[in-house]
Parts: C-alpha cells; structure tokens; sequence
C-alpha cells in the first residue's frame, strides 16, 4: 500500500494521489489614499467656522483656531456638508470609499458621539468623545450620494461643549492582494482578520474585474457586522443579512464557502451569517482577492482549494 504523503510541485503543496491544497498567507495589505479633499483652512478653521452649522440654537464658534461647539437646546450639535459647495474640493463620486480623520475632544459627560450620513443613513464612528484631550477618529465609508454626505457632532446634554479640528478626507482604493486562481468556483476561504474600528476586512471571491465580484468582508462601520455582497455590472447589492455582534481577536475566523452551484455559505467563528446566497456564476470570474479598506488592518488570510 503507497504511503499517503506530501509533495511539492510548481509551488503547490500537493497529496500525493490527490488535488492540491492552496495554503497562503495574506501579506500586509495597505490601502491606498487619494489627494486631501478638504479645503485648506477650513481642515484646521483658520478663520471663522467654515460650513459648519449648528441644530436650533445651538453655537459654533472659532476657538483659538479650533470649531466649538456649545450645546443649548438640540441633542444633534452641528454638521458639515461632504461637499464642494461646502467645505471639499469637489463632491463626493457614488460608491466610492472616504476615508474620514477628525479629531474631537469634550469638555466633560461621556455622550457626544461623532456620526457619518453615507447619503442613505447614519453611522455612529465614535461613541463619547474623550474629556481627557482631542483624540483622532478614523473611518472609512462608502458613499451613498454625492452631494448629501455630511459629518456631524451629536449626542449632546446640557451643559456639553466639543471642540472639533484637523479635518481631514480622502478616497480611498481598497488594496486587493491576490491569493489564488481556481480552476473551478468551488472552494473554501478562511480569514482571521484584526479589524480597527470603522473600517472592513475581508475577501473578494469569484472575481473577474473591477465590476463583477463577491465581497465577504467583517464591518466595523456602526453596528459591528460580517457581511455578503454581490457586485454585478458595477451595482452593490447584500445578499445575506448580518447576525448579531462580532467579538475581535487573533483567533476569531471569517469562512466563506463556495459551492459548485455558485451558493456562498458565510459563517463567522463558526456561526452562520444570513442565508445562503445563489449567484448567476456566468456573472463572475475564478480569481480569490484578500479585501482591506484600513492600513491599520490585518489579513491573516487562508484560501483552500478542495
């Protein structure tokens, strides 16, 4: 009887006798920024408060080159527009990722939260701004509009003032770090992804370009989520339903399984996420893509061919 063993062969490790087994880990995977968007001044209020608007009689002021906002009788404190009617160099391009830096502090409570409105709704990217000094936020976002993005400081009570500066936009180019090529769509992809707030991490399966592909990615934008899409023609659609909170870690696991017929189960420490999701395979290519929208991520990335 032949004794089962391994065997290298072109860079694959193989079973001898059998199929072989891609095992790669994903390398560093470093996103790409595009120029700053935000208007020079009005990123570090060199004079005046800029677009920045307060809810009901709220105030904004210039405060030694920094916006403070006082809270007098609306929870919502002020916002500013993501546009270049406002305070950007141009607007926003639909579907496109932002990555947003702001730096906020309070003068005392722990309630006031910095949010995002994508166009479509509201994420809540910091919860109870630090009293202690500014602390800069990061977060990453798709637009959803190009012109009815704004950021907004909110949550407050009485008594509450924040002070905002050194405003900062980009767009941003998810770096994809190519992990195999199937000679089949079957197969099974495992990631144990670091995941700084605000941002995602994940896999593109099934790609075949820019326009046509699958994205299984762990969310931390708003509600901590692990989410499916399909990409086809260029249009975003969520094919499974996120479920529950997500716990982070070195040993936590994102597992995408494709099946022959083009259904993705997506589970995360082995727990299912949504419902299985059919795809029209026609649509999609064979090439396996490590996803991260965040320099600050970790792809800890695993793809196996059965």
């Amino acid at each position: 009887m032949q004794r089962m063993g391994l065997r290298r062969r072109r860079g694959l490790m193989m079973m001898s006798g059998g199929l072989p087994e891609i095992n790669k880990i994903c390398p560093a995977i470093t996103p790409t920024l595009g120029a700053e968007l935000w208007d020079a001044g009005a990123s570090t209020f060199e004079s005046g408060v800029y677009n920045w608007t307060p809810y009901g009689t709220n105030t904004v002021e210039n405060d030694a080159n920094t916006l403070k906002i006082t809270y007098v009788n609306n929870v919502s404190g002020a916002y500013d527009y993501l546009k270049d009617d406002a305070d950007l160099s141009t607007d926003l391009t639909v579907d496109t990722l932002y990555l947003l830096s702001i730096d906020t502090k309070v003068n005392a409570g722990s309630s006031v939260n910095v949010d995002v409105f994508d166009g479509v709704a509201v994420f809540v990217i910091r919860v109870e701004i630090g009293a202690a000094g500014f602390t800069t936020t990061p977060a990453v976002f798709r637009a959803k509009h190009a012109q009815n993005c704004y950021v907004r400081i909110s949550g407050f009570a009485a008594g509450e003032i924040a002070w905002v500066d050194n405003l900062s936009l980009k767009a941003v180019t998810a770096t994809d770090v190519l992990l195999g090529t199937l000679s089949h769509q079957a197969g099974t992809y495992i990631c144990h992804p670091s995941v700084a707030e605000n941002s995602a991490v994940g896999f593109k399966i099934l790609y075949k370009d820019a326009s046509n592909f699958v994205l299984a990615i762990v969310n931390r934008l708003g509600t901590d989520q692990v989410q499916l899409y399909t990409v086809t023609a260029g249009v975003w659609a969520a094919v499974a339903a996120p479920t529950g909170n997500i716990v982070y870690g070195a040993a936590q696991e994102l597992k995408a399984i494709v099946q022959v017929d083009g259904k993705i189960d997506l589970s995360y420490n082995g727990v299912a996420v949504g419902a299985q999701g059919a795809l029209t395979l026609a649509n999609f290519g064979k090439a396996v893509y490590g996803y991260n929208n965040y320099a600050g991520n970790t792809v800890g990335a695993v793809t196996t061919n059965p």
